[in-house]
C-alpha cells in the first residue's frame, strides 16, 4: 500500500494560495477561490505557516511511488514563516507596496470566515521524514526560493480586485 502525504499551501499555477501576488488564469477554480486571491496582512504576532512549491510536491510523490513508501509524510518546506513575511517578500519581488496591516479585530469584521480560518491555528510543520525517508532534496527549500522561481518562470503581477 502506498502511503499518503500532507501538503502545506502550495504555490504553483494560480499563485501562492491564500496570499497570491502572482497570477496566471486559475483552471476550474471558480468564483469561490477568487475571494482568497487578494493578499491580506493581518497583525497576529507568532502566527506562522509553511509552504511548498508544486515542483517539490511532484518530486515527493514520485519518490513515494518509486520507494513504495508506506506511511504519512509531511510535504512542506520545513521553514515555518509568518504569512506577513511571505507577503512582504512577494511584494518586494514585484516592486510594489505590501497591502496594509489589518488588526485582527478589523480582519474578523471585514474578511470572510473562510479566509479567517487560516488564522485560527498555527502550524510549525517539519519536513525531516520527507528528506530522511524519501530522500527528497527540495528544489525550493523555503518560500523565498519558491516565490523567486514563480517569478522567474514567468508569473506576472496582477492588479488585485475584490469580488
Amino acid at each position: 500500500m502506498l502511503g499518503a502525504g500532507r501538503c502545506s499551501n502550495p504555490p504553483g499555477p494560480g499563485g501562492l494560495r491564500g496570499c497570491s501576488c502572482f497570477s496566471k488564469p486559475l483552471t476550474e477554480a471558480g468564483p469561490a477561490l477568487a475571494a482568497v486571491r487578494v493578499a491580506h496582512r493581518i497583525d497576529k504576532p507568532g502566527h506562522v505557516s509553511n509552504r511548498i512549491h508544486v515542483a517539490d510536491i511532484a518530486q515527493a510523490i514520485e519518490a513515494a511511488f518509486r520507494l513504495r513508501h508506506d506511511g504519512i509524510i509531511n510535504v512542506t518546506d520545513g521553514e515555518p514563516a509568518s504569512p506577513n513575511e511571505q507577503i512582504e517578500y512577494a511584494a518586494k519581488l514585484l516592486g510594489i507596496a505590501p497591502p496594509p496591516l489589518l488588526s485582527l479585530d478589523d480582519a474578523k469584521r471585514t474578511l470572510s470566515p473562510f479566509l479567517m480560518s487560516f488564522y485560527e491555528g498555527c502550524a510549525r510543520i517539519r519536513s525531516d521524514r520527507l528528506k530522511r525517508e524519501l530522500g527528497v532534496t527540495l528544489r525550493h527549500p523555503d518560500y523565498r526560493k519558491g516565490l523567486d522561481a514563480l517569478l522567474e518562470d514567468g508569473f506576472e503581477p496582477r492588479t488585485p480586485s475584490r469580488p
